[in-house]
Order: C-alpha cells, then structure tokens, then sequence
C-alpha cells in the first residue's frame, strides 16, 4: 500500500480510480473523483497517527528507510515474523528482487492506453525521417539549486551535446527527441532544429518517449532511468562535461 501514489494514479491501468493504490492492486475502486481524493488525503493524513498506536500491539514493528543503508533487506527480513510492519522512507534497495520481479514491475506501471498511443505515434513519425533516435532529458529547474547546480547546463550546452551526438552517427539520419521539465525554449536551438523533436506532451508521455529511443542522455536523474529500465534502453549519464558521450558505456538500467 503506497499513500502517497495517489497524485499520480490516474496515468496507470492498475491505480487508475482506486481508493488504496496497493500490490496487487485493489479491487476497491471507486468513480467519484471528489469523494476519492477527500478519502486518500484523509487516509494520508490518519495513516501515521493510527500506525504510531498500533504500535503498542503485540505483533506489530515498524521500519524506516530515511537513509540508504547496505543490509536493508536483511533488516527487512528480520520482521517479517510479525502480523504487520509498517514500513516508510524511499532509500529501501532490494536490488536481487528488483531485478527478479522486472517484469512484474514493468507491467503494474504499464501506463493506460492513451498515453501509450501518444508516445508510439510521436516516435512513428520520428522514425519516418530517422535511422537512430536518441533522448535527452534536459533537468533544469530544482537543479539549478541542486548538488549546487552542478548539473544545471544552458541551453547552448545542450546544443553542443546535440551536436556530439549527431556527429556520432555520421552514416545515419538522427533525430534527437527532447524531454524535460520546463516549457520548450526553441530559440536557442535553431542550429540544430532540424534535428530535433521537442513534444512536451505531459510526463508520462515523456516517460515512454524516452523508453521508445535507441539510447537516452541524461544528467543524474530518475526520470531517465525510469525510462532506461521500462524500456530496455541504454542510458548515458552525463556526470563531467570534460568526458566526451560514449554510446558504448551506456547501460540499461537494471535495478
């Protein structure tokens, strides 16, 4: 069970309308938007309250995942001998079963049709004029601010990485499909405009976008890797602007 998913429930075929978006899913749905949203802040709001006095019942333990620890899973394990463990914090790894249940993961966030439609057709007529297609996710934004901005690039970075990238594949027709969290800024692309596709068609349209590509760039960021991994894509991330883009240790992500 996942409190805080609902925000996001309506893009998947296993959440959409449920009052409790769990796995498996549960069959509890319910239609009513307004009704359904009042419940779930009211669920998110009681839940820790509740769970904090369930606490003093027999049988029951809670465990967090505020920091990345190296025996997670075993301090996992060592609770499930209780009725019920409330667990919380985004920092749990499991990467052996993450890597055993992909599948199973994969098709719980298999987003529902329309936007499946949305992304196929975009790449559809990509493909009509490209041999290779890369993506790029630009993360501008929060990481202006973020690790210092370290990873905050101007658009004309980003035009010089297009421009490595094209000149990669010198034999081949590239298309360059851009993603990211800021509305489209074309101006400062107009040398390589004829290279590039920037649909800006909502986040899980961007999503399976990127998860269509040949190969996907990206700074350090989870939207891209969620891509990498839902898709089977290679993924390059860039950590040093000094280290040239090598298709060649680009990885799918796995866990």
């Amino acid at each position: 069970m996942n409190l805080s998913f609902p925000d996001y429930a309506q893009y998947f075929n296993s959440s959409d309308e449920r009052l409790i978006v769990s796995f498996p899913p549960c069959g509890c749905k319910l239609t009513n938007k307004f009704i359904r949203t009042y419940l779930q802040r009211a669920f998110r709001v009681l839940a820790f309250p509740i769970a904090y006095r369930m606490l003093r019942l027999p049988g029951i333990a809670a465990i967090g995942f505020s920091e990345e620890t190296p025996n997670a899973v075993e301090r996992l394990d060592s609770l499930l001998d209780r009725r019920l463990v409330f667990v919380d914090g985004w920092c749990f790894r499991d990467p052996d079963n993450f890597k055993r249940y992909a599948d199973d993961i994969r098709n719980f966030f298999l987003p529902k049709e329309g936007y499946i439609r949305m992304a196929q057709d975009i790449h559809s007529k990509i493909r009509q004029d490209a041999d290779v297609v890369i993506g790029l996710h630009i993360r501008r934004g929060d990481y202006k601010y973020w690790e210092g901005g370290k990873y905050y690039f101007e658009h004309e970075v980003y035009v010089r990485i297009i421009k490595d990238i094209v000149s990669q594949f010198a034999d081949k027709r590239v298309k360059v499909l851009i993603t990211g969290d800021e509305s489209p800024n074309l101006e400062p692309y107009a040398d390589v405009s004829d290279k590039i596709v920037w649909p800006r068609k909502g986040i899980i349209v961007d999503l399976m976008g990127l998860s269509y590509c040949d190969y996907i760039i990206s700074v350090p960021s989870t939207f891209p890797m969620w891509a990498s991994f839902y898709g089977k894509v290679p993924l390059f991330i860039i950590t040093d602007l000094q280290q040239p883009i090598d298709f060649k240790k680009a990885s799918i992500v796995v866990s």
